[in-house]
């Protein structure tokens, strides 16, 4: 993306936060609605930045699969996503915990995983 394009997004996400606030500012009435507003706008901004980093692993360990271990298919980088968003679902649903997968995997494969 050139950098025109990249300013020009940029703008057009300040905009549409600046609008937000706008027109958030009309229902403030007191310091806890103001306090209430900033929490709403950091968990929001918590989320997309949550989002992003998510989005951008993906893609990387994509790319990692096909540029290190020839997975050419489309058909199987699909599948791993969609293996994956059936799995994301399970651990938001706390069927299973992230501890529980890397367990699982120190068992069966010997991979120690420690964040």
């Amino acid at each position: 993306m050139s950098s025109g394009k990249k300013r020009e997004q940029k703008r057009k996400n300040m905009s549409t936060a600046r609008s937000k606030v706008h027109a958030a500012f009309h229902n403030i009435k007191t310091v806890g609605d103001l306090q209430f507003f900033g929490d709403q706008m950091y968990r929001q901004g918590v989320r997309d930045a949550v989002e992003r980093t998510t989005n951008d692993r993906v893609v990387m360990l994509l790319w990692v699969l096909h540029d290190k271990f020839r997975w050419n298919s489309k058909d199987r980088m699909e599948k791993l996503l969609k293996e994956s968003n059936e799995l994301t679902e399970a651990v938001n649903k706390k069927l299973v915990s992230t501890k529980d997968l890397c367990k699982g995997l120190e068992d069966e494969c010997g991979l120690k995983i420690t964040f």
